[in-house]
């Protein structure tokens, strides 16, 4: 399995987590020029813009250690864009959901942090 496949299958078992937390689906993927959001979500009158990171390997750190100050730049950029873009003026957060495979690709462990700063 590459990096792809295994962000493409970290990305649908974060969505089915997040249904099964009661949280609305919106969109994967989106994209600017200025980057990407994984998933957005909204619950309780909340847009909840997500960044999914898979590890199958823990050689450069575990998922959520990965999520660096330039990456969450990055997102905080994509998510104002995408409030501009929609006019969006209610309260809005970052989540990072963080999933740990074996190396056959099963599913070890997910993480979800909540409201992650900048």
């Amino acid at each position: 399995m590459n990096n792809q496949s295994l962000g493409l299958q970290g990305e649908s078992i974060a969505k089915k987590f997040l249904i099964q937390q009661g949280y609305f689906f919106i969109t994967s993927r989106y994209r600017t020029r200025a980057g990407e959001i994984d998933l957005i979500f909204s619950k309780g009158g909340v847009i909840i813009f997500i960044e999914v990171k898979a590890r199958r390997q823990i050689h450069f750190g575990y998922a959520m250690e990965s999520i660096h100050p330039r990456k969450l730049a990055r997102l905080y950029r994509v998510a104002f864009l995408y409030l501009h873009r929609y006019n969006w003026k209610g309260p809005w957060r970052i989540d990072v959901i963080g999933l740990q495979f074996t190396s056959l690709g099963e599913l070890i462990s997910l993480r979800h942090l909540r409201d992650v700063p900048p």
